[in-house]
Protein backbone atom coordinates (compact mmCIF):
# COMPACT_ATOMS: atom_id res chain seq x y z
CA UNK A 1 0.00 0.00 0.00
CA UNK A 2 2.62 2.40 1.21
CA UNK A 3 4.31 1.32 -2.24
CA UNK A 4 1.67 2.31 -4.27
CA UNK A 5 1.28 6.09 -2.78
CA UNK A 6 5.09 6.51 -3.60
CA UNK A 7 4.42 5.50 -6.90
CA UNK A 8 1.51 7.39 -7.24
CA UNK A 9 3.15 10.80 -5.73
CA UNK A 10 6.66 9.99 -7.99
CA UNK A 11 3.98 9.71 -11.31
CA UNK A 12 2.20 13.17 -10.45
CA UNK A 13 5.12 14.80 -9.88
CA UNK A 14 6.87 13.75 -13.04
CA UNK A 15 3.83 14.69 -14.89
CA UNK A 16 3.85 18.17 -13.83
CA UNK A 17 7.27 18.89 -13.79
CA UNK A 18 6.78 22.80 -13.45
CA UNK A 19 3.63 23.35 -10.46
CA UNK A 20 6.10 20.17 -8.97
CA UNK A 21 9.25 22.09 -9.31
CA UNK A 22 7.53 25.69 -8.05
CA UNK A 23 6.36 24.02 -4.78
CA UNK A 24 9.19 22.07 -3.62
CA UNK A 25 11.51 25.20 -4.49
CA UNK A 26 9.25 27.01 -2.69
CA UNK A 27 8.52 25.15 0.54
CA UNK A 28 12.30 24.95 0.42
CA UNK A 29 13.05 28.31 0.62
CA UNK A 30 10.38 29.28 3.14
CA UNK A 31 12.38 26.24 5.71
CA UNK A 32 15.41 27.84 4.88
CA UNK A 33 14.04 31.63 5.39
CA UNK A 34 12.67 30.51 9.19
CA UNK A 35 15.68 28.35 10.11
CA UNK A 36 18.25 31.58 9.11
CA UNK A 37 15.31 33.94 11.23
CA UNK A 38 15.67 31.20 13.95
CA UNK A 39 19.24 31.17 14.22
CA UNK A 40 19.38 34.74 14.17
CA UNK A 41 17.25 35.48 16.82
CA UNK A 42 18.79 32.90 19.00
CA UNK A 43 22.39 34.00 18.48
CA UNK A 44 21.24 37.58 19.19
CA UNK A 45 19.60 36.57 22.13
CA UNK A 46 22.42 34.22 23.66
CA UNK A 47 24.87 37.14 23.30
CA UNK A 48 26.71 37.63 26.94
CA UNK A 49 25.05 34.21 28.35
CA UNK A 50 28.15 31.53 27.77
CA UNK A 51 29.54 33.43 31.12
CA UNK A 52 29.39 30.85 33.94
CA UNK A 53 26.14 32.60 36.09
CA UNK A 54 25.55 35.28 33.57
CA UNK A 55 22.51 35.94 34.92
CA UNK A 56 24.63 37.19 38.37
CA UNK A 57 27.29 39.29 36.01
CA UNK A 58 26.21 43.00 36.19
CA UNK A 59 27.96 46.60 34.75
CA UNK A 60 27.98 49.71 36.58
CA UNK A 61 26.95 52.63 34.93
CA UNK A 62 25.96 56.51 35.66
CA UNK A 63 23.95 58.73 34.31
CA UNK A 64 24.41 62.54 33.77
CA UNK A 65 22.68 65.50 33.64
CA UNK A 66 22.87 67.97 30.54
CA UNK A 67 21.43 70.98 29.15
CA UNK A 68 19.46 68.47 26.80
CA UNK A 69 18.55 65.98 28.96
CA UNK A 70 20.24 62.79 30.32
CA UNK A 71 22.14 60.26 29.43
CA UNK A 72 23.88 57.06 30.37
CA UNK A 73 27.44 56.65 31.05
CA UNK A 74 28.96 53.13 30.78
CA UNK A 75 32.97 54.24 31.85
CA UNK A 76 32.83 54.93 35.72
CA UNK A 77 35.73 56.40 37.77
CA UNK A 78 36.47 52.61 38.26
CA UNK A 79 40.09 53.29 40.33
CA UNK A 80 37.85 54.77 43.49
CA UNK A 81 34.89 52.27 42.74
CA UNK A 82 36.59 49.39 42.43
CA UNK A 83 38.13 49.95 46.23
CA UNK A 84 34.51 50.83 47.23
CA UNK A 85 33.22 47.06 45.52
CA UNK A 86 35.83 45.35 47.21
CA UNK A 87 34.09 46.59 50.66
CA UNK A 88 30.88 45.39 49.97
CA UNK A 89 30.73 42.16 50.84
CA UNK A 90 27.58 40.47 48.84
CA UNK A 91 30.09 41.21 45.93
CA UNK A 92 31.57 37.75 44.74
CA UNK A 93 34.18 39.32 42.99
CA UNK A 94 34.38 42.80 40.56
CA UNK A 95 37.08 43.92 38.22
CA UNK A 96 37.65 46.76 35.87
CA UNK A 97 38.76 47.19 32.16
CA UNK A 98 40.28 49.74 30.22
CA UNK A 99 40.77 49.98 26.42
CA UNK A 100 43.92 51.04 25.01
CA UNK A 101 42.84 49.90 21.06
CA UNK A 102 42.95 53.82 20.49
CA UNK A 103 47.18 53.56 21.18
CA UNK A 104 47.57 51.50 17.68
CA UNK A 105 48.96 48.51 19.55
CA UNK A 106 51.68 45.70 17.65
CA UNK A 107 53.04 42.64 19.88
CA UNK A 108 56.45 41.65 19.22
CA UNK A 109 57.92 39.06 20.61
CA UNK A 110 62.32 37.71 19.69
CA UNK A 111 62.29 33.89 19.42
CA UNK A 112 64.84 31.71 18.04
CA UNK A 113 63.42 32.31 14.38
CA UNK A 114 63.97 35.79 15.22
CA UNK A 115 61.71 39.13 15.88
CA UNK A 116 57.96 38.77 14.97
CA UNK A 117 55.80 41.33 14.83
CA UNK A 118 51.37 41.80 14.77
CA UNK A 119 49.36 44.17 14.58
CA UNK A 120 46.93 43.69 17.60
CA UNK A 121 43.74 44.94 19.10
CA UNK A 122 41.63 44.27 21.89
CA UNK A 123 44.58 45.15 24.45
CA UNK A 124 43.21 45.71 27.58
CA UNK A 125 44.24 46.41 31.24
CA UNK A 126 42.42 44.50 33.19
CA UNK A 127 42.55 43.22 37.43
CA UNK A 128 42.94 39.47 38.21
CA UNK A 129 39.45 39.02 39.21
CA UNK A 130 38.22 38.91 35.66
CA UNK A 131 38.64 35.58 35.48
CA UNK A 132 36.71 34.83 38.55
CA UNK A 133 34.11 37.11 37.22
CA UNK A 134 33.89 35.70 33.97
CA UNK A 135 35.29 32.04 34.82
CA UNK A 136 37.30 32.43 31.56
CA UNK A 137 38.71 28.96 30.77
CA UNK A 138 42.42 28.65 31.01
CA UNK A 139 45.05 26.83 28.10
CA UNK A 140 47.68 27.19 30.64
CA UNK A 141 48.92 29.22 33.25
CA UNK A 142 46.57 31.11 36.35
CA UNK A 143 45.79 34.88 36.86
CA UNK A 144 47.59 34.70 40.49
CA UNK A 145 50.56 36.81 39.34
CA UNK A 146 47.76 39.67 37.03
CA UNK A 147 48.03 41.37 41.02
CA UNK A 148 51.59 42.04 39.66
CA UNK A 149 52.93 44.86 37.50
CA UNK A 150 54.17 44.00 33.69
CA UNK A 151 52.11 40.56 33.46
CA UNK A 152 49.53 39.97 30.64
CA UNK A 153 47.36 36.88 29.43
CA UNK A 154 46.77 35.75 26.12
CA UNK A 155 43.84 34.72 24.03
CA UNK A 156 44.84 31.22 22.60
CA UNK A 157 44.66 32.53 18.79
CA UNK A 158 47.00 35.63 20.02
CA UNK A 159 49.72 33.00 21.71
CA UNK A 160 49.12 30.61 18.48
CA UNK A 161 50.81 33.35 16.17
CA UNK A 162 53.95 33.27 18.14
CA UNK A 163 54.15 29.72 20.09
CA UNK A 164 52.77 26.78 21.31
CA UNK A 165 50.06 27.82 24.17
CA UNK A 166 50.68 25.16 26.12
CA UNK A 167 54.44 26.37 26.26
CA UNK A 168 53.95 30.35 26.38
CA UNK A 169 54.55 30.57 30.41
CA UNK A 170 57.60 32.80 30.91
CA UNK A 171 57.69 33.78 28.21
CA UNK A 172 58.62 38.01 26.96
CA UNK A 173 56.58 40.09 24.72
CA UNK A 174 56.54 43.25 24.28
CA UNK A 175 53.18 45.64 23.63
CA UNK A 176 54.43 48.81 20.92
CA UNK A 177 52.18 51.60 20.98
CA UNK A 178 51.27 55.10 21.56
CA UNK A 179 52.69 54.82 25.41
CA UNK A 180 55.97 53.52 24.02
CA UNK A 181 57.72 49.89 23.85
CA UNK A 182 56.96 47.65 27.34
CA UNK A 183 57.84 43.89 27.92
CA UNK A 184 55.17 41.79 29.67
CA UNK A 185 55.53 38.38 30.99
CA UNK A 186 53.50 36.03 29.98
CA UNK A 187 51.66 34.32 32.67
CA UNK A 188 48.33 32.37 30.80
CA UNK A 189 46.85 32.11 28.33
CA UNK A 190 42.97 32.15 27.67
CA UNK A 191 40.63 29.90 25.85
CA UNK A 192 39.38 32.31 23.02
CA UNK A 193 36.19 33.98 23.29
CA UNK A 194 32.57 32.93 21.60
CA UNK A 195 31.94 35.43 18.97
CA UNK A 196 28.32 36.26 20.58
CA UNK A 197 29.90 38.43 23.14
CA UNK A 198 30.27 42.16 24.04
CA UNK A 199 33.69 41.38 25.32
CA UNK A 200 36.71 41.58 22.87
CA UNK A 201 39.33 41.75 24.57
CA UNK A 202 42.22 38.74 23.22
CA UNK A 203 45.33 40.26 25.10
CA UNK A 204 44.95 41.35 29.07
CA UNK A 205 47.01 43.76 30.55
CA UNK A 206 47.81 43.52 34.30
CA UNK A 207 46.41 46.66 36.52
CA UNK A 208 49.15 47.15 38.40
CA UNK A 209 51.06 48.17 34.70
CA UNK A 210 48.77 51.01 34.09
CA UNK A 211 50.02 52.81 36.96
CA UNK A 212 53.65 51.79 35.86
CA UNK A 213 53.45 52.63 31.97
CA UNK A 214 51.02 55.31 31.85
CA UNK A 215 51.33 56.93 35.47
CA UNK A 216 47.95 56.70 35.69
CA UNK A 217 46.55 56.00 39.64
CA UNK A 218 44.48 53.14 40.05
CA UNK A 219 43.75 53.36 43.80
CA UNK A 220 41.01 55.65 45.64
CA UNK A 221 40.83 57.99 42.47
CA UNK A 222 37.66 59.36 41.64
CA UNK A 223 38.55 61.74 38.89
CA UNK A 224 39.45 59.01 36.15
CA UNK A 225 36.57 58.07 33.82
CA UNK A 226 38.47 55.53 32.06
CA UNK A 227 37.43 52.60 32.58
CA UNK A 228 34.35 49.85 32.65
CA UNK A 229 33.47 47.96 35.86
CA UNK A 230 31.80 44.52 36.20
CA UNK A 231 31.25 42.73 39.05
CA UNK A 232 29.31 39.66 40.56
CA UNK A 233 26.70 38.77 42.84
CA UNK A 234 24.10 36.18 43.67
CA UNK A 235 21.08 39.33 45.09
CA UNK A 236 18.45 40.40 43.18
CA UNK A 237 19.65 43.25 40.83
CA UNK A 238 17.00 45.64 42.82
CA UNK A 239 18.49 45.24 46.36
CA UNK A 240 21.75 44.82 45.05
CA UNK A 241 21.50 48.77 43.57
CA UNK A 242 20.65 49.96 47.02
CA UNK A 243 23.41 48.25 48.49
CA UNK A 244 25.44 50.22 46.33
CA UNK A 245 24.20 53.47 46.62
CA UNK A 246 24.63 53.17 49.81
CA UNK A 247 28.66 52.58 49.56
CA UNK A 248 28.71 54.93 46.11
CA UNK A 249 27.05 57.95 46.56
CA UNK A 250 29.12 59.09 50.28
CA UNK A 251 31.94 59.90 48.02
CA UNK A 252 32.69 64.00 47.55
CA UNK A 253 32.13 63.58 43.53
CA UNK A 254 28.18 62.77 44.06
CA UNK A 255 28.14 65.16 47.33
CA UNK A 256 28.77 68.53 45.88
CA UNK A 257 25.86 71.09 44.75
CA UNK A 258 27.88 71.56 41.36
CA UNK A 259 28.41 67.82 40.32
CA UNK A 260 25.55 66.55 37.31
CA UNK A 261 26.93 63.12 37.95
CA UNK A 262 24.47 60.69 39.68
CA UNK A 263 22.31 57.44 39.29
CA UNK A 264 19.35 56.89 38.65
CA UNK A 265 16.29 54.17 38.56
CA UNK A 266 19.31 51.37 38.76
CA UNK A 267 23.30 51.46 39.21
CA UNK A 268 23.32 48.13 37.36
CA UNK A 269 22.98 46.30 33.92
CA UNK A 270 23.16 42.94 32.94
CA UNK A 271 25.85 42.24 30.86
CA UNK A 272 23.20 40.45 28.29
CA UNK A 273 21.07 43.42 28.22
Amino acid sequence: MLFNYIKIAIRSLVKKRVFSLLNISGLALGMSACLSIFYYVNYEFSFNKSFTESENIYRAYFSRQMEDGKFRVYKSPAAGLKVRLDDVPEIESSFRMANIDYQNNSIIYDGREGRKIIEQTGVRFADADIQKTLSLELVSGSFESMNEPMKVVLSKEVASKFFDPQDAIGKTISVSGNAGDNDYEIVGVIEDLPSNTTFSFSVLLSMPSMEKVEGVKIDDDWDNWRFRTYLKCALPIAKMNEVLKNHILEEDTFQSDETTWYQIEKFLLPIYD
